[in-house]
């Protein structure tokens, strides 16, 4: 499952989920998506509406976190999580978690953040919008920043990393 969330701001600890954008990938494909808004309870800032263009009015009548988790928890149930910058938002879903009670996620996690920076040493930038210039895959600033739209960005990207892995005889994510 390749996902991606958008959020009140850059702390787990002190901000909340806005957005939750996923793709479920087999052999390659596209066969699942998932998105929705997640109502924070408290104001979105506006710097974040700038950049998401995630309104209040978007979320106001969402689900909180508490209420939609099991969605979220269905969907990723027995899967490899795909993330870009995965430390934060894998952070963000468990610290969700943690405040209402949960535990933790024991899902197998794949940085493509990371993963860009071992396989590409000699690039500079690795924002999923670099990334996605360097190899063909439509990115469009004006979209991008919402969390169903990089999923789908990151799945095509996450693919064609799978298959220079390949090429290099990498093929478990040990």
């Amino acid at each position: 499952v390749v996902f991606d969330l958008e959020t009140t701001g850059l702390s787990s600890r002190h901000d909340s989920i806005i957005e939750f954008g996923a793709c479920k990938l087999y052999k390659g494909n596209i066969i699942d998506r998932i998105d929705f808004f997640i109502n924070p309870e408290k104001p979105i800032p506006y710097r974040v509406q700038r950049l998401t263009h995630i309104k209040d009015s978007d979320v106001e009548n969402a689900k909180t976190f508490k209420e939609c988790k099991d969605t979220i928890l269905d969907f990723i149930k027995g899967t490899v999580l795909v993330a870009h910058n995965a430390g934060f938002d894998y952070g963000f879903l468990n610290e969700e978690l943690n405040r209402i009670g949960e535990k933790p996620l024991d899902n197998p996690v794949i940085d493509t953040l990371n993963l860009s920076r071992l396989l590409f040493k000699e690039k500079k930038r690795f924002r999923l919008g670099n990334i996605a210039n360097e190899f063909g895959v439509e990115y469009n600033d004006d979209e991008a920043h919402r969390a169903d739209y990089d999923a789908s960005v990151l799945a095509e990207i996450f693919n064609i990393f799978i298959k220079r892995l390949e090429g290099l005889n990498i093929n478990t994510i040990k």
